[in-house]
């Protein structure tokens, strides 16, 4: 009966090893495991992303846009390339109601940074029908089109 008692208890502990092991394990993994699947630009804004603009801090012109999984972040922006430091900034966008007509379509270049207010704009002459329909000086914007950044 002793053997027993000591076997079965044994088998116990063997459990909560184990029980304990794999949870600490996966809570391990947990905690370092941020691959999610790449943002769809055409979803855009997308749960779980974070949308970033970099812009020139002379005149607010767009000149590049980064999408990154929040999880990545821990609240910290996007690294600016060495060779655009000092001359360009990053802004968050996330909230902004213009990204699901800027990052899916390609409109990047009918909007610009407000440099005194630090808010994405819409270029002035730009005028927006829908998410497909863009135009400046009532001319469809396509990518590529070159508009005037006002000056500030």
């Amino acid at each position: 009966m002793a053997m027993r008692t000591v076997y079965l208890i044994g088998i116990a502990v063997l459990i909560v090893a184990a029980t304990s092991a794999s949870v600490a394990f996966s809570g391990t993994l947990n905690q370092n495991q941020c691959n999610p699947p790449p943002a769809t630009p055409s979803a855009a804004p997308e749960s779980g992303y974070q949308y970033f603009v970099d812009y020139n801090i002379t005149n607010g012109a767009i000149v590049g846009v980064d999408i990154a999984p929040s999880c990545q972040l821990q609240g910290n922006a996007p690294i600016i390339g060495p060779s655009q430091a000092g001359k360009v900034a990053t802004l968050n966008i996330t909230a902004s109601s213009y990204v699901s007509i800027m990052i899916p379509n390609g409109y990047v270049n009918a909007f610009y940074v407000n440099l005194q207010t630090k808010q994405l704009s819409v270029i002035p002459g730009v005028s927006i029908v829908d998410s497909l329909h863009v135009y400046y000086n009532n001319q469809q914007i396509t990518n590529g089109t070159k508009i005037p950044v006002p000056s500030t």
